[in-house]
């Protein structure tokens, strides 16, 4: 009986601590009104994996706070939040038993991305047997500046067919003054081509301010200022110089950056000047049809008035795709590289013309995380 009696007592504690490692209250002491996770109480939030981010970055993705009740519907998409960030290779939300009865701790564990990265793209397009154009683009950027999330890229891209080349810096600040919600960008471009009997020079400057509504979307301001320098083989030369003001609505639920499996993004928005004016609506969608292949769709339309050249253009097209991940695993690295190879058709029409153009495209993407230092991200599209 006694050897029974210890048995018993040593099951139960077992139990008992079983359910303490786990983040569980034991059973036999909950009630109704803690039973229930929406019940518990946050106590605080802590954040595990960020040797980079600042934890108040991640804690801006959480609109939950201490204090606060669980909601398991909030705790899902803070977590989608953080994945469409950029910085993570892989977000987990889960829950840890607090110091008293009815709290718990929110968990944010992440697998943080390289912070710097090199981007390099080529496209081609052929009509016939004969090359159309064809293009390379080369992006340097660090993603996490200063480990807030930050962004600062420059890049360059050149046609190699004529003799047409830009350049761009972007800056991206995610959370002004450490605000959870407000964002800002600056812009700035450099552009050069002469094609033919023509040759144009432009340089433009871009802010945007916005807000976080919502779960997932947005809304933001715009101010564009850009010249235009036309020089023509006649030695005529046409100067103009455009202030415009826009505002811009849209959202982000895709999954992933680079390799989505699914949700969406869409954006919304109008540019007006003086003399002119630019409408536009861009779309992406993402799903899986099997654990193999993926659908994605971009759309687009657009609008243009000008009412010093006294004309107007408009434009739509869709372009799905179907599309196939792989992932490859070299020693030594913490992360698996990953591939994407895609098919697509693009459909475009003009809104002053009746014929639909249609493109096929194919293309390949190739992600390498270099030891956690550095990512390269090489990618071709064309005909």
């Amino acid at each position: 009986m006694k050897h029974l009696i210890l048995s018993i007592f040593a099951i139960l504690l077992l139990q008992v601590s079983l359910a303490t490692a786990f983040g569980a209250e034991p059973t036999t002491e909950d009630t109704p009104e803690t039973a229930s996770p929406e019940n518990w109480t946050i106590e605080k939030i802590e954040c595990v994996g960020n040797e980079i981010t600042s934890c108040s970055i991640i804690e801006n993705e959480i609109y939950l706070r201490a204090g606060d009740k669980v909601n398991e519907e909030q705790i899902e998409n803070a977590q989608l939040r953080l994945k469409t960030l950029g910085l993570f290779y892989d977000v987990q939300l889960y829950l840890q038993k607090g110091t008293s009865r009815g709290q718990v701790i929110l968990m944010a564990q992440v697998v943080e991305r390289s912070r710097h990265y090199i981007n390099f793209t080529g496209y081609s397009y052929l009509t016939g047997h004969s090359l159309e154009t064809s293009s390379a683009t080369i992006a340097v950027g660090d993603r996490n500046l200063f480990g807030l999330g930050k962004r600062l890229e420059v890049s360059a891209q050149k046609y190699l067919d004529q003799s047409t080349q830009s350049f761009n810096a972007v800056y991206e600040d995610p959370n002004i003054f450490g605000s959870p919600r407000y964002f800002a960008s600056v812009n700035v471009s450099y552009y050069k081509s002469a094609y033919r009997e023509t040759a144009v020079e432009s340089t433009g400057l871009s802010l945007s301010i916005g807000r976080r509504i919502f779960d997932f979307s947005y809304i933001k301001l715009l101010a564009r200022e850009a010249n235009f320098n036309s020089r023509y083989s006649d030695q005529t030369e046409i100067h103009s110089h455009n202030l415009m003001g826009g505002i811009e609505y849209g959202w982000n639920t895709q999954d992933d950056v680079y390799f989505p499996t699914s949700g969406s993004t869409f954006a919304l928005g109008a540019e007006v000047a003086k003399d002119n004016s630019y409408y536009y609506l861009n779309s992406s969608y993402a799903q899986g049809l099997n654990q193999d292949y993926n659908l994605l769709v971009d759309a687009f339309a657009s609008y243009i008035q000008s009412d010093i050249a006294e004309f107007s253009y408009g434009n739509i097209g869709v372009t799905p795709a179907i599309a196939k991940y792989f992932s490859f695993h070299r020693q030594g690295e913490r992360v698996a590289d990953r591939m994407k190879i895609f098919a697509a058709v693009s459909a475009s029409k003009s809104l002053d013309l009746n014929t639909i153009h249609l493109d096929p495209k194919a293309g390949v993407s190739y992600l390498i995380d270099s030891f956690g230092k550095i990512d390269f991200t090489l990618s071709f599209a064309g005909l």
